[in-house]
């Protein structure tokens, strides 16, 4: 690891076997996540592709048909010609050439014509950056991000269908 960055652990367990009679509760609803609807779309922007890459993992895990960008013009490109509209975002807050999540969730929002709800995540503390955020509506997740974090989020915005103040 490097200083400055964050590290990320995975413990693997091996299964246990429920006992007869007893149901499997899949992780995410176990989290309060719903089961998640088959073509139920969540976008994912951040402009670092390992990044991009892991969350779309996650969230595939989770159910989700995930379209991924590394800013808001990809994220309009790879959902041009859909009629689908996408059921959360999750958008890194500073963007390559100066764009934010704010405005990409907003400009998504503005083109589906839908208060889709928005995650935006950070390592930014400075109070004029934070202050957007906030004053946006959209739910607010500071770097390094849990997994636990990230699903209690997701869930609270789709269950209360679009801006969750953080």
């Amino acid at each position: 690891s490097q200083e400055g960055k964050g590290t990320l652990f995975d413990v693997s367990l091996p299964r246990a076997m429920p006992e007869e009679g007893q149901e499997i509760t899949p992780s995410w609803t176990a989290m309060g996540l719903e089961s998640i609807q088959e073509g139920t779309v969540a976008v994912l922007i951040d402009d670092d592709s390992e990044v991009l890459n892991s969350l779309a993992l996650l969230l595939k895990d989770w159910g989700f048909d995930v379209v991924t960008a590394q800013n808001m013009l990809e994220a309009f490109d790879a959902l041009r010609g859909t009629s689908k509209v996408p059921s959360v975002i999750v958008s890194d807050h500073r963007l390559k050439g100066g764009g934010t999540g704010v405005a990409a969730v907003k400009s998504l929002r503005q083109a589906f014509g839908a208060p889709i709800p928005g995650v935006i995540v950070t390592g930014d503390t400075s109070s004029d950056r934070l202050r957007e955020v906030t004053e946006s509506g959209f739910k607010l997740l500071y770097k390094p991000v849990r997994t636990s974090e990230l699903r209690a989020a997701v869930a609270a915005i789709m269950r209360d269908g679009g801006d969750l103040a953080g």
